[in-house]
């Protein structure tokens, strides 16, 4: 289970909400948390930088770690800090590694994820919780209550994965899983227009896969100890379900693994996932099923992942 999480600070009013999420996070996993800061050395480029500034920067950075860290043990939470005095946030990932971290929270805005964020989500497989700024001002009385916590599933081992960490939020803050599945209607290109035979054998398909899928979602449900609510649909596109579903059932929180079913180990992230990481807009609780990329202090190319878990999709037609 997730035991230490790594919370990243930057001095803007952002990761003031990132740390909301992590209070409520190490509440109900009964997790301890380090937060971490990066004061860059002088470059060469900036070899002309006053020696006095640079030292106040890091007086700075070291009071905004102490009063971050002070806010939280009077939540009573364990808390520890460390100042980071390098050039580049691949160091937070290296840190990450080398620490025995099980969780890191950052903070993302749609559509332009920050160089931090993308190094921190791409580079390991450390499960990463992106929190979505909001208008809210985080302060003393800023709570983070997940109720709703919206956990697509394909059926996969992979998608699966994330069940135990769902499930212990959901019972930490008295909240309920809301299961989704999306069967798709397969493709058929084609020039002409479909025959009949055509369209009957989308029906069968679409019906045997369904009939599966309701199977699926109730064997699950029966499994965990929270209160469960399931939704099976059948639509063209998977991922635009997925996200109007979502919206709709005024989702605090989604869950899901980096991979399904279909999932490339080249890639560090399947597309649906992919998709609630660049455009959704919950905060979104990734857990990588892949294994460690060491960080590459040198360059910022991400290298392939080449393990993959074996599939065992539900149904196959």
């Amino acid at each position: 289970m997730l035991e230490h999480i790594l919370v990243p600070r930057d001095g803007t009013p952002v990761v003031e909400q990132a740390l909301a999420h992590a209070d409520a996070l190490a509440h109900a996993l009964q997790a301890r948390i380090t937060l971490v800061r990066v004061v860059p050395e002088p470059t060469i480029q900036d070899r002309f930088v006053d020696p006095l500034v640079w030292q106040m920067r890091k007086s700075e950075s070291e009071a905004d770690l102490i009063q971050a860290a002070e806010r939280l043990r009077s939540h009573g939470l364990e808390v520890q800090t460390a100042l980071l005095e390098h050039s580049g946030t691949e160091f937070v990932v290296k840190y990450a590694q080398e620490n025995g971290i099980d969780l890191i929270v950052i903070t993302s805005d749609i559509n332009t994820v920050s160089d931090v964020a993308h190094k921190l989500i791409t580079q390991t497989n450390i499960p990463t919780l992106i929190v979505r700024p909001t208008s809210q001002v985080a302060g003393e009385d800023f709570e983070v209550r997940y109720k709703n916590i919206f956990v697509p599933l394909d059926g996969s081992q992979r998608a699966e994965c994330v069940l135990p960490v769902a499930s212990r939020l959901a019972e930490a803050c008295e909240g309920k899983l809301i299961l989704a599945h999306i069967v798709r209607k397969p493709e058929m290109p084609r020039r002409a227009p479909l025959a009949q035979e055509d369209y009957d054998l989308v029906a069968r398909i679409v019906e045997r896969n369904q009939a599966e899928a309701e199977k699926y979602l109730e064997q699950v449900a029966t499994r965990l100890n929270v209160p469960v609510e399931t939704h099976l649909l059948v639509g063209d596109n998977v991922v635009a379900s997925l996200h109007e579903l979502m919206n709709q059932k005024n989702a605090d929180l989604v869950v899901l693994s980096a991979h399904g079913y279909s999932g490339q180990a080249r890639w560090p992230y399947g597309s649906t996932t992919t998709s609630f990481i660049n455009y959704g807009p919950k905060p979104v609780l990734v857990v990588q099923d892949l294994p460690a990329v060491e960080p590459d202090l040198g360059q910022s190319d991400v290298s392939p992942r080449e393990k993959q878990m074996p599939d065992n999709r539900y149904a196959a037609v």
